[in-house]
């Protein structure tokens, strides 16, 4: 059975937004343009961090950026991460406006995200 990954957003001009990622492949996460999700915010680099699905869940690596992405407080160092269900990102360093709560579930299981907001 495949699984859905949403990023919750808490705090700043997003927040309670739910953001989908890719089930399959890489979702790009950064201020450029060409990112999957764009997010304009102090500290985040332009192709920051990316999150890819396989079988096994979803997988996050910070793609060299400045200021570092961090999972549960603790900064990502260079092999990817397996997300589990109520992860915080924090991206662009701990001190940010914004953390991002990550949710996995079975594609035929609907995600309440209202006790996030």
């Amino acid at each position: 059975m495949s699984k859905q990954g949403v990023l919750v957003i808490k705090g700043g001009n997003g927040d309670g937004k739910s953001l989908a990622l890719l089930p399959q492949g890489v979702t790009m996460i950064g201020r450029g343009p060409l990112n999957d999700i764009p997010w304009e915010e102090p500290g985040i680099s332009r192709q920051h961090v990316g999150i890819m699905a396989d079988e096994r869940g979803f997988w996050i690596a910070d793609l060299g950026s400045r200021n570092g992405t961090f999972v549960n407080g603790e900064r990502l160092g260079p092999q990817p991460r397996l997300l589990r269900n109520f992860d915080r990102l924090e991206l662009g360093g701990t001190n940010t406006a914004v953390q991002w709560v990550f949710l996995e579930e079975e594609v035929t299981v609907k995600i309440d995200t209202s006790t996030f907001a």
